[in-house]
């Protein structure tokens, strides 16, 4: 996964951060997209500490105009996405 950009939803916890944790491990530069900035900061810092090269997005992928804004940051962020997982959880 070294030169790979992943991102991943829903990966300040779960299933998500442990993925995220795991390419980490294999070299990839991760995005992390949380609804909570906090979380999120908390969870890539414990994945920077391990040596992950990581980056945090903050939105609701429950409203389609975040996505929308998300797509764009994402977009002036880098150069191209490898991988997505779309893992967010959703009512």
């Amino acid at each position: 996964m070294t030169g790979k950009t992943v991102l991943v939803t829903g990966g300040s916890g779960g299933i998500g951060l442990a993925t995220a944790a795991g390419v980490a491990r294999l070299g990839a530069r991760v995005g992390l997209v949380s609804r909570d900035a906090a979380r999120s900061e908390a969870a890539a810092e414990r994945l920077r500490a391990a040596g992950g090269q990581v980056d945090v997005f903050v939105a609701d992928m429950s409203s389609q105009g975040e996505v929308r804004r998300l797509a764009e940051e994402v977009l002036a962020a880098y150069p191209r996405l490898d991988v997505l997982v779309n893992n967010v959880g959703g009512y």
